[in-house]
């Protein structure tokens, strides 16, 4: 909240409290709700494997809050974004969920090649004139490009010394414009959470797929907001009542206001 000192909470004990109350807590009974709901307007879902739809859910929620987190704190001073990745590693492996932390390398994935699909496609729409389509520029063009990836991966590789993580991370850092400005991520994500399932959705399904993508970052960000302005979901989730509860009375209090202004002045 603007004007107001955030509450110390640290990196770590944020993506717990997301992990566990968001994710995992919820056994399964959110990932099912959702199973169900693509069932009512594509029934041939009905030959997903649920075990494996509720593992892929949880690893796509787990990548947008990932890139929720990120967005949180990019551009700014390096470091939150390391720690994020080395606990969620570290989460799901003492969780016994490493087949989770492996799906969710899939949609990272999916972001950086969505991500170069999406500048591919942004940068051949421009208007350019014969010189820019010179082998040599393109080729110069390309290979700069190709050096700002490569250098982002080796900072988070010796920042992290894990390679998993640094090259997760620099899939997300690298994406992070395209994911601003863009429909193209939303599109492919949604587009490999179906193909991960083996699943051919129709129109209908495919756009509530698409809607699920979006609500399930928008989640992982209110939360992230909430948390650190509040200092936890439930306190937020408290203020956000009392203020609903605030604006009744005040509303209340002017109504009649204005039935006691509305009065005649008896003799």
């Amino acid at each position: 909240m603007k004007g107001k000192p955030a509450p110390k909470i640290s990196t770590e004990q944020l993506c717990r409290d997301y992990y566990d109350s968001q994710i995992f807590k919820t056994n399964g009974d959110f990932e099912l709700i959702v199973y169900a709901e693509i069932l009512k307007v594509d029934f041939s879902a009905k030959e997903i494997d649920t075990e494996i739809f509720i593992c892929e859910l949880m690893a796509l929620n787990i990548e947008l809050f990932g890139l929720g987190w990120l967005d949180h704190n990019y551009p700014g001073e390096q470091g939150p974004e390391c720690t994020e990745i080395k606990f969620t590693k570290s989460y799901l492996e003492q969780m016994g969920e490493s087949e989770i932390w492996k799906a969710a390398g899939f949609y990272n994935e999916t972001i950086f090649q969505a991500r170069t699909a999406q500048k591919i496609s942004r940068d051949w729409s421009v208007s350019r004139d014969a010189g820019y389509y010179e082998g040599d520029f393109l080729f110069s063009e390309t290979t700069g490009e190709k050096l700002i990836e490569d250098s982002i991966r080796d900072y988070y590789d010796k920042r992290l010394a894990d390679k998993e993580c640094a090259s997760r991370l620099a899939n997300r850092v690298l994406s992070v414009d395209a994911w601003r400005e863009g429909i193209m991520i939303l599109q492919q994500l949604s587009s490999t959470f179906a193909q991960r399932l083996n699943f051919s959705p129709n129109i209908e399904a495919l756009l509530l797929l698409q809607k699920l993508t979006v609500g399930l970052y928008k989640n992982a960000k209110d939360y992230i907001n909430a948390v650190i302005d509040y200092g936890s979901w439930e306190l937020a989730q408290k203020a956000a009542i009392d203020l609903s509860q605030s604006l009744l009375e005040a509303g209340r209090e002017l109504l009649e206001k204005q039935k006691r202004s509305d009065k005649p002045d008896l003799p």
